[in-house]
């Protein structure tokens, strides 16, 4: 675990280095932290790899991976070596934040190794909005990504949107509306609302918790928890 923190630590002040952003800006961040079966030179050359077959550049070395720049997004990728494998961090920063983590992760494990993911059913009224900042942003997009963990920015002054479930909320879910019923963040304050995909679950409970009533529903191909900050 101290490796896996120092990997995250390493990869936000590489990012926050490199990114040339104004200080009065709130951070908008996509974090994805994922267990891979390669060795640490292994995982080192795919990251390489996959931020110049995506189109970055200036690149800066940070150690155990790099940070480079495209399409408006900055990208910190680190590899943190582990009893006998590799915890890749992805941090992403920028236009297109969180569909470039998905995208790296997606040419760094390659084909040969397929996401844990529950296709068995298909998701009720999927919302077709991408993932990422807003309070319509959702995580169905994030279906396959399973014990991976994404940040979503979450404006001030929030209009809440349709969340489904208790505690574990469906995938189509608003991130930013789960995070105030989960009690992380509030509607005025706004902030950032940690996510970690589960599985898809067959059906969802309902409950109403700080202000947000939730509905019952399902079933839906992903499912996400919203990670408690730590006091």
């Amino acid at each position: 675990m101290r490796w896996l923190l120092r990997g995250a630590w390493l990869a936000l002040v590489s990012l926050a280095a490199a990114a040339e952003r104004g200080a009065a800006q709130e951070p908008q961040l996509a974090t994805l932290v994922q267990p891979l079966a390669f060795s640490w030179e292994a995982c080192r050359a795919r990251a390489s790899s996959a931020l110049k077959e995506q189109g970055y550049s200036g690149f800066l070395e940070s150690g155990n991976g790099w940070t480079a720049h495209a399409r408006g997004t900055s990208a910190s990728l680190v590899c943190v070596p582990q009893s006998g494998r590799t915890v890749l961090v992805i941090v992403t920063a920028g236009a297109q934040f969180v569909k470039e983590s998905r995208r790296l992760f997606e040419a760094i494990r390659g084909p040969e190794s397929p996401p844990k993911a529950s296709h068995d059913s298909t998701p009720r009224d999927a919302s077709s909005d991408a993932a990422g900042s807003g309070w319509s942003a959702t995580a169905t997009t994030l279906a396959g990504h399973t014990g991976a963990r994404f940040n979503f920015w979450c404006p001030p002054q929030g209009v809440p949107a349709k969340v489904w479930g208790d505690s574990v909320y469906a995938g189509e879910s608003s991130v930013c509306t789960a995070a105030v019923h989960a009690g992380t963040l509030s509607l005025r304050a706004g902030g950032n609302a940690i996510i970690e995909i589960l599985p898809g679950q067959p059906f969802y409970g309902s409950s109403t918790r700080n202000g947000i009533a939730t509905l019952g529903g399902g079933p839906a191909q992903a499912s996400f928890l919203v990670v408690k900050r730590e006091p």
